[in-house]
């Protein structure tokens, strides 16, 4: 920490990084903060599903990078984590889908599996969320004709679909945090 240049109008604090002599003062170490936490809040959205991941982590980047005045962040980076950010969102919603139908679900499987989950998070939180749209594609695949085989085959294609979305949500998370804490320091 060094103190350099005090006044009333900039911040005296700075922190100066040892390896590559990169100099933040106090109102981007503050932005960074919240930024991260921000980000945080995000990668726990990719279990939680009340959270919005991905646009979270997205949206902590750009306070930072708006705050930095895009030196840090430029906008072409943004637009790719959006783009990054509606490609995760998208495979995560079609996962269970790809899933089950590729395992042989029927249109009342798939909602099953829907009704499952939103069942299984209230009933049960993230366990629940994980093993609801297995129970649900299950239990309306036999409700409505598919023999005890055939429906659990529908069940584990939905829970196999919706962890597939659920790791290519976490390795794109983890990708823009990465990408944006090598930008910034």
């Amino acid at each position: 920490m060094l103190f350099e240049n005090c006044s009333l109008l900039t911040p005296c604090l700075v922190l100066t990084c040892p390896g590559c002599g990169k100099i933040m003062d106090v109102y981007h170490i503050t932005i960074l903060i919240a930024s991260l936490l921000i980000m945080l809040s995000g990668l726990a959205g990719v279990v939680l599903p009340i959270i919005p991941s991905t646009p979270l982590i997205w949206v902590g980047v750009f306070i930072y990078a708006a705050c930095d005045r895009f030196e840090s962040i430029g906008w072409s980076l943004l637009f790719i984590f959006a783009i990054l950010t509606i490609v995760s969102l998208a495979l995560d919603y079609l996962g269970g889908v790809i899933g089950a139908k590729k395992y042989g679900a029927t249109r009342w499987g798939l909602i099953g599996s829907v009704i499952g989950g939103i069942a299984g998070f209230f009933m049960g939180g993230i366990i629940g969320l994980i093993f609801g749209p297995f129970f649900g594609a299950v239990l309306f695949e036999l409700i409505f004709g598919k023999d005890l085989k055939g429906a659990f085959k529908s069940g584990v294609g939905t829970l196999v679909g919706f962890l597939g979305g659920v790791i290519v949500k976490l390795v794109i998370s983890v990708v823009i945090i990465g990408i944006f804490l090598i930008k910034v320091f």
